[in-house]
């Protein structure tokens, strides 16, 4: 299991920790290992999930009143560039016990603005479980279940701010 502390990740809340958390998930696609986000308030621009990441672990997720705790992984509102979250195409990936946190936009005309929370298209073989997501609602920041592939699992997670229904 690859920690992504020890990649530089730093859960203050204040420390853009982009750049250590996508070197741990570079790392963990290499090896097939599962990537660790202990407790803790990680601010990110964006991650892209390389396939290959065999999972990722939070240890606890945030309680439905309290987003601020657990395994935080957060939007940054500032200099967001792509989603909090894209799991585009990844296979046998499982995410679970997290807490994401988003601030995008949704898209238009069927194309999404590059700022939205999560990306789950083209998921196979996949679960995303017991996960806490905050500020996805449908016109703020989207979960994009368009398209998945099959064997993609989906349940046990909280939904808060979310004003459109999930495909």
């Amino acid at each position: 299991m690859i920690d992504i502390t020890a990649y530089g990740a730093v859960g203050d809340g204040a420390t853009d920790c982009t750049d250590a958390i996508q070197g741990a998930l570079d790392a963990a696609a290499a090896a097939g290992e599962t990537v660790l986000v202990p407790e803790g308030r990680f601010l990110v621009r964006g991650l892209a999930v390389p396939n290959g990441v065999r999972g990722i672990q939070g240890v606890s997720p945030a309680s439905y009143t309290n987003h601020r705790t657990g395994s935080v992984l957060e939007l940054r509102r500032e200099g967001a560039a792509q989603a909090l979250l894209d799991l585009s195409d990844c296979k046998d990936l499982f995410c679970r016990d997290l807490a994401l946190v988003g601030f995008g936009r949704g898209g238009d005309g069927g194309r999404w603005t590059p700022d939205y929370s999560l990306v789950l298209q083209g998921l196979q073989h996949s679960a995303f479980t017991g996960n806490s997501l905050w500020g996805c609602a449908m016109k703020e920041a989207v979960v994009d279940l368009g398209g998945h592939g099959e064997g993609f699992l989906f349940e046990g997670n909280a939904v808060s701010l979310a004003t459109g229904e999930l495909d």
